[in-house]
């Protein structure tokens, strides 16, 4: 009975391929192992797990971008190979699409050794992305703010939050519970952090934006206030309208051209134009070099405008949406999984009864992942 077992246990074994013990899966000729987070899953695999000095082994790493925004400047890098030889940049700069893996191979030649020893090959893991958070901002005129407080029914406004999953943490409280009353003060504290196996050492002075509702005035101390927008929508453009000027033809996604044409059709020279280079046509009286735009109608969208040819009327169909942000003008040090927490300080503002907005808040992190795998190394 113990051996019709044991016979089992071995055959599931080798149909599987490996047994996993954690982090670390150990396989028939391979060692893995794995890391992962919300943004990324990353394994890397030794084979051979067992090596004579002088030769070779392969690392295979297979990297996947979990999330739904792309992930950038992603590098995996052996900052220790311990005495093993060979490329120690795995993957340098690579730009990861939404649900898209990378997989490379690399070969390291193992160093020589009198003796058997286990080897740490360190290996370090580096992208960055992007982290999003949006939450509702009710402020209410004090009549109806009175008579909700009466009525018991202040808790009844629907307001709604929403945060990316990510090893970033970034929390807004406030020093009053949400609805607010008009023409208060209130303080909003922001609070950093991260979780997971890795770490993020800093965000950089500019990396965070906070876009404030137009029902709050806001003095915050971690935060310059920066004027913006941006313009939306869509029309179309007649390319031959546009005329000589190629750069603005090719920036509206039209045909830029040129070439010799002919102005007097009556002369029989005339014919030649069109083949005449451009020496040759501004020599020939008939002739006469012309830059044009061509390509029709074109329907374009207007975010390739800047907010002066947004406002100037000529496109129509194209608006200009202005904003007001909040950027973070100092660097954010971690320490201990935490940076020192932000204040501002907020006066309320209701244009309405119930006077309902949204706060946005968005920043751009780099998270890094330590991991190592392990080859027995023995004596040629």
């Amino acid at each position: 009975m113990k051996l019709a077992i044991m016979t089992a246990l071995i055959a599931i074994v080798l149909i599987s391929g490996c047994v996993d013990f954690g982090g670390l899966r150990l396989g028939i000729g391979g060692e893995t192992s794995s890391l992962e987070n919300p943004d990324i899953s990353l394994e890397i695999t030794s084979i051979p797990t067992q090596v004579k000095a002088g030769r070779n082994i392969t690392l295979t790493t297979n990297i996947s971008n979990n999330r739904q925004t792309d992930l950038k400047d992603v590098s995996v890098t052996l900052y220790d190979p311990c005495f093993f030889l060979g490329n120690t940049n795995i993957i340098e700069d690579l730009e990861l699409r939404p649900n898209r893996s990378k997989y490379v191979m690399t070969k390291l030649k193992a160093g020589d050794t009198s003796f058997e020893r286990e080897c740490d090959i360190k290996f370090k893991t580096e992208y960055t992305t992007d982290y999003n958070m949006e939450r509702s901002i009710a402020v209410l005129q004090e009549t109806e703010y009175y008579n909700r407080e009466l009525q018991g029914t202040l808790g009844d406004i629907s307001l709604h939050s929403s945060t990316t999953e990510s090893p970033l943490n970034i929390v807004i409280t406030f020093s009053e519970p949400l609805p607010f009353i008009d023409n208060d003060e209130v303080y909003m504290y922001i609070d950093y952090s991260y979780s997971g196996d890795g770490y993020i050492t800093k965000i950089d002075q500019g990396d965070i934006t906070i876009e404030f509702p137009s029902n709050l005035e806001v003095d915050c101390n971690d935060y310059e206030l920066v004027e913006g927008g941006k313009c939306f929508g869509g029309t179309d453009i007649v390319c031959e309208d546009i005329g000589s000027d190629q750069v603005e033809c090719k920036r509206l996604g039209c045909t830029p051209s040129e070439g010799c044409v002919a102005f007097d059709l009556s002369d029989p020279t005339s014919a030649d134009c069109p083949t005449l280079g451009f020496d040759d046509c501004e020599s020939e009286s008939v002739c006469s070099w012309e830059v044009s735009c061509t390509g029709g109608t074109q329907s374009i969208t207007c975010d390739i405008f800047d907010k002066s040819e947004c406002v100037s009327g000529l496109y129509s169909g194209c608006l200009f949406s202005r904003s007001v942000d909040h950027v973070l003008n100092r660097n954010l040090t971690f320490i201990d999984k935490k940076a020192s927490r932000s204040t501002c300080t907020l006066t309320t503002h209701a244009s309405e009864p119930i006077d309902l907005r949204t706060l946005r808040l968005d920043a751009q992190y780099t998270y890094i992942l330590d991991n190592s795998i392990t080859v027995s190394v023995r004596p040629r």
